[in-house]
């Protein structure tokens, strides 16, 4: 096999694994698009990916000296996240991934870089580099003005319109003037005027004031005058239907459109009821937090120079799904979403966010999973196809409304962090858990789950049982837990549904997840296969249970 076109666009085309020899053969040394490093110094990492970002892209190589001996790295994963933030410190990097490749008996760090398609990459310094041959000088004097002339851009959001700022809504106006806490005694719109401009919604045009496209969004009743689909489609499916059963096109201001489209999907996905102790507790079946967060992602971050597209949103009995025109901003892929941070229209973000509609930059997606997490809902799912960018809330779980009302109560009294309620839930359901439990459970190092374990235990949530490799943890009488989390034969069904999503499954595997005992897994796992949601394979200790074809 060869690679001598391997580029940093095509990722795919390296193999995880290769031999010392073939590794020398297929790259001799470095050259324009390839570079060795030994070690993830800042500085170094920093200074090739600008200049890959700048130039055509490129590959880095950790692990390697730069005579092409082969030193391999310890401890691949904290080395990885020594590159990420080494990259997060670049200003304007091209699209990345890091991956690992095994070299014979060395891992290496893989780093990707794409080149930037606008703009151009700073270090952390503000050096701009590129790339000449094998090295990365920087740009100085006439070089770097050229260089930035060519390559600097505007972003589209202060792109002055052909509207005036007197066309502004007066309630909208007054809106965006509280938000930004512009309130001079007995204000005019002509007083704000010039903090208008200042801020970017306003633009000075041969002498004449012109809205621009971010200042339209905000401060218009129909933003889509400014000639693109400035609004939300929405599209709701009765279950098993692959057309829409109705449809409805939500306008008016950016702000507006994240207000009632964020209702409407509450409204439509419903609640759902459990009955905790002598307290009923309602709770919507997405958290209103997550929702609004993932549609104020979409009308932020969407692309507005796409406009023959609007934000999108399809609500499913199961799912919800909010796709925005315009793949993910650079650097930022799917890959690493939540520790690489990007804004399309940081101006148009920022304005949502003093008006409590939108987590600042880099905080959006952390909140959206970590509040799925705190519901013991699936963690969203991100799909980006450098046209379009969706997320997937799904309605669906193996935790039963039961568990998740008690555990949102643990976390509103503030002894349980959000991140550690699948640990309760599943304390709850065995009777106990272990260090070994919580590190399969949660995939974490041993450290880890001991200190989550103790903290649990410091929050009265948790008591500890014996000693050293005989240690267990149960569930604290203060806690509150519903006697037994006893769960339905409907909601049992569904835990073990979506256990079959992920890949077939066994009657010792619904036993774990469950707590049920071995007769009643098989009751349960006949009853589905008998309803036609769930096909059996094999016999006696190799059956297997998956999803039944539709």
């Amino acid at each position: 096999m060869s690679y001598p076109h391997f580029h940093p666009e095509r990722p795919g085309d390296l193999p995880m694994v290769m031999a010392e020899d073939e590794f020398r053969r297929e790259f001799p040394g470095e050259s324009e698009h390839l570079e060795f490093k030994q070690g993830t110094t800042w500085k170094k990492i920093q200074e090739a990916a600008v200049a890959f970002s700048n130039g055509d892209g490129g590959v880095i190589f950790v692990g390697v000296a730069p005579d092409g001996r082969i030193t391999g790295v310890t401890d691949p994963g904290e080395r990885a996240r020594e590159v990420h933030q080494a990259i997060q410190g670049v200003s304007n990097p091209g699209r990345y991934e890091v991956h690992e490749l095994t070299v014979g008996a060395n891992t290496l760090l893989v780093i990707s870089v794409e080149r930037r398609k606008e703009g151009f990459a700073q270090t952390s310094e503000g050096v701009v580099r590129i790339r000449r041959g094998a090295s990365n000088p920087p740009l100085m004097g006439t070089d770097l003005s050229r260089f930035v002339a060519e390559r600097a851009f505007e972003s589209f959001e202060n792109t002055p319109t052909a509207l005036a700022p007197t066309e502004a809504d007066p309630a909208l106006l007054d809106r965006l003037v509280t938000a930004y806490d512009w309130r001079p005694e007995g204000w005019r719109s002509e007083d704000v005027r010039p903090l208008l401009r200042e801020a970017g919604f306003v633009s000075l045009q041969r002498r004449e004031e012109r809205l621009t496209v971010v200042g339209a969004l905000l401060l218009l009743v129909d933003p889509s005058r400014i000639g693109c689909r400035a609004f939300i489609d929405i599209r709701r499916y009765r279950e098993g239907e692959q057309e829409p059963d109705r449809t409805w096109t939500v306008s008016g201001s950016a702000a507006e459109q994240i207000e009632r489209a964020t209702a409407d999907i509450l409204r439509e996905v419903g609640s759902s009821t459990a009955v905790l102790g002598v307290q009923r507790v309602d709770m919507p079946k997405l958290p209103p937090r997550a929702v609004r967060e993932a549609v104020a992602n979409a009308v932020a971050h969407r692309s507005y120079q796409n406009a023959g597209s609007a934000v999108r949103i399809e609500i499913h009995s199961d799912r919800v799904r909010i796709t925005s025109p315009g793949g993910l901003p650079e650097p930022v892929t799917v890959e690493h979403i939540r520790v690489q941070q990007a804004a399309r229209n940081r101006t148009l973000l920022d304005a949502l966010h003093r008006m409590g509609l939108a987590e600042d930059l880099g905080r959006g997606i952390d909140r959206i999973e970590d509040d799925m997490v705190a519901d013991l809902l699936q963690l969203p799912e991100f799909e980006d196809d450098q046209s379009f960018f969706t997320v997937t809330l799904r309605l669906v779980g193996t935790f039963t409304p039961l568990e998740r009302a008690w555990v949102r109560q643990l976390i509103d009294r503030d002894q349980l962090d959000a991140r550690s309620a699948p640990v309760v839930v599943e304390a709850a359901r065995r009777g106990a858990i272990t260090n070994s439990d919580v590190r399969a459970l949660l995939g974490i190092d041993s450290v880890d789950a001991r200190n989550l374990l103790q903290r649990l235990v410091a929050e009265r949530v948790f008591e500890q049982r014996g000693e050293r490799a005989g240690t267990v943890y149960v569930v604290a009488a203060s806690a509150g837990a519903p006697v037994h989390v006893r769960h339905t034969v409907e909601e049992l069904a569904q835990m073990v549904l979506v256990m079959a999503e992920e890949g077939p499954i066994t009657n010792a595997l619904v036993r774990d997840r469950t707590g049920l005992d071995r007769m009643a897994a098989l009751n349960l796992l006949q009853r589905l296969v008998t309803d036609g949601r769930l096909q059996r394979e094999g016999t006696r200790r190799g059956t297997r249970y998956s999803r039944a074809s539709a």
